[in-house]
């Protein structure tokens, strides 16, 4: 993307971490399977692949909710685009 630059990439892999138990990472093969998409995510550090177990697409947000937790009536239905919002903690040991 146009602001790659402006980022940290990281990317930390199970396999070849030394502070991860070797038990830990066959436990996770056992369950979930090594080329599931949770093995991917959790153990490699990898984003999923599409097909099952693939992060489901969100659809679009709908208005927001009243006091009540309902659409409000005029709005019901009517799906809305917003912007998604994360909250993002400031990083530690910024400047003093």
């Amino acid at each position: 993307t146009k602001h790659r630059a402006d980022w940290l990439v990281c990317h930390w892999n199970a396999e070849e971490s030394e502070l991860v138990e070797r038990t830990q990472i066959e436990r996770m093969a056992r369950k979930y399977g090594k080329e599931s998409n949770a093995y991917r995510i959790r153990v490699l550090g990898l984003p999923p692949q599409g097909g099952q177990g693939a992060a489901p697409s969100m659809p679009p947000a709908g208005p927001p909710a009243d006091d009540a937790g309902a659409a409000p009536a005029e709005d019901a239905g009517a799906p809305v685009a917003q912007p998604l919002q994360v909250p993002v903690p400031p990083a530690a040991g910024g400047r003093r």
